[in-house]
């Protein structure tokens, strides 16, 4: 999972979003941005969803 979480990150920067504007738009808690982000649980491909339709339609 390293991969996605570095990828994920990456893209956030890249668009130009910091945490709390993405956890806005996918209404999650910071906890969940957090998590995925550092590596710190195994997020589901249903928890990342959100998260990448939001980045890769920017």
């Amino acid at each position: 999972m390293y991969l996605i979480e570095k990828a994920i990150k990456k893209k956030r920067k890249e668009s130009k979003f910091t945490q709390e504007e993405l956890l806005k738009l996918i209404c999650v808690q910071k906890t969940q941005i957090l998590r995925i982000e550092s590596k710190a649980s195994n997020a589901s491909i249903f928890n990342l969803m959100p998260v990448l339709k939001v980045l890769y339609q920017k």
